[in-house]
């Protein structure tokens, strides 16, 4: 499964936006259908398009670009980008910066 569903699976059930039977439901037919998680509920229009698109953008803020092949991987709860490989290629995640930009590979900082 996507971390990108799983990521938005996440935010969903942390904030209670849909019931918790719908949500596996929609997980699933994600998963059996190969298509991602939002596009089912926007199908399904299970949440308003504007409470979909605030739940994309808190989804966005736990993604992490892949430093080989520039795909992106969700972190999920308790996951941290210096110990989660890219999974698309196994590649190092970047950092997220306090910008909003991604900079150096996750990991430890440099020394001085």
């Amino acid at each position: 499964m996507p971390s990108s569903d799983l990521a938005l699976f996440h935010v969903l059930r942390m904030r209670r936006l849909l019931p918790e039977a719908v949500l596996q439901e929609r997980l699933q037919a994600s998963t059996t259908r190969g298509v991602p998680l939002e596009e089912v509920l926007r199908v399904r229009r299970d949440l308003a398009p504007e409470v979909l698109a605030q739940a994309l953008e808190v989804r966005a803020r736990q993604g992490r670009r892949c430093e080989a092949c520039g795909e992106t991987t969700y972190l999920q709860p308790n996951q941290t980008a210096a110990a989660t490989p890219c999974e698309r290629c196994g590649g190092a995640l970047l950092a997220r910066g306090t910008s909003g930009r991604f900079g150096r590979p996750a990991g430890p900082p440099p020394p001085r």
